[in-house]
């Protein structure tokens, strides 16, 4: 729970300094469908915190889905967050780290240590697994991590 608040304070920090990026939805919308991975993620935060639309897991996981396949390193960090979590999909740690991992490659700070908190509740196979379809998911250019 404690976290679920500190990445919302974490959002909503980040959308009062886009300001109005995220005030022309249909701009963004317009971008996203056209493979924009920033407004791609930008709608996927939209969605999760329900800012000027419904609040809605499922489609911010997909927005976020849609970025993170272009090496978009904010949005495979918060597809590693709703693995984690549950949120938008099914609750899945081997996921949730290799996303992280991806994510933190690339200089993520926060998916760092949480892919490392992650790690600790993880078996070692479930571990092995993760990286070796963290290094699948890299080698294809983040097209084939599922």
């Amino acid at each position: 729970m404690v976290m679920k608040i500190i990445r919302i304070l974490f959002l909503s920090l980040l959308l009062i300094f886009y300001g109005n990026a995220f005030a022309d939805y249909q701009t963004i919308l317009k971008k996203a469908r056209q493979s924009n991975a920033e407004s791609q993620y930008t709608l996927g935060t939209l969605y999760e915190l329900g800012e000027g639309v419904a609040e809605d897991d499922k489609e911010a996981f997909k927005w976020f889905s849609l970025a993170a396949s272009q090496g978009y390193a904010k949005a495979q960090n918060n597809l590693g967050y709703m693995y984690d979590l549950g949120e938008g999909v099914a609750q899945d740690n081997i996921r949730a780290y290799m996303w992280k991992s991806l994510a933190a490659a690339q200089g993520e700070i926060d998916a760092a240590e949480q892919r490392d908190e992650l790690a600790s509740r993880m078996t070692k196979d479930q571990l092995e697994k993760a990286q070796q379809m963290a290094r699948d998911c890299k080698a294809s250019n983040y097209k084939s991590c599922d």
